[in-house]
């Protein structure tokens, strides 16, 4: 009974290594591939997004899908361009959109809960980026109060 015990022992680490090696593997070439899609060795090999810039993927992916009732909690500016905050989100989340489409199998559900949600929910929400405007009424905000630093504040303390 013990030898067969060991044997089984002897077996299972065995197949947890090969198990480790795979999983290794698995993910190194994921990684190559999805360094690859930047940096292929000829510009006709490198990946092409779809949408050539942020404007035309937020008016035709964006907008369309994340159709929302505007008003109450939900605030939109329709000017968003005029909110460096938007475009940075809204370019983040069209970059990460532009790689994970290339996931059929698990790329908008991991784009989706790891990216578009949080992205959502500051853009969206009744405090969040559009929070002064309306569809129809732009109302830039005043940006965040800053106080300098003294003037040493910055220098190395060797």
């Amino acid at each position: 009974m013990s030898a067969d015990l060991d044997e089984l022992r002897a077996w299972l680490t065995r197949v947890e290594a090969d198990l480790t090696d795979t999983q290794q593997t698995l993910s190194d070439a994921i990684a190559d591939a999805g360094r690859a899609a930047f940096t292929a060795a000829t510009p006709e090999d490198r990946f092409e997004p779809m949408y050539g810039d942020v404007e035309g993927w937020v008016r035709e992916v964006f907008a369309p899908v994340f159709a929302r009732s505007i008003g109450g909690p939900v605030k939109w500016c329709a000017q968003w361009l005029a909110h460096g905050e938007a475009v940075l989100r809204l370019e983040a989340l069209w970059r990460s959109w532009e790689i994970h489409r290339l996931d059929r199998g698990r790329g908008m559900a991991t784009w989706l809960r790891d990216f578009a949600d949080a992205q959502l929910a500051a853009l969206l929400a009744d405090g969040g980026t559009f929070c002064t405007c309306t569809p129809d009424n732009h109302l830039p905000m005043d940006t965040l109060p800053l106080t300098p630093a003294p003037a040493d504040h910055w220098q190395r303390q060797d």
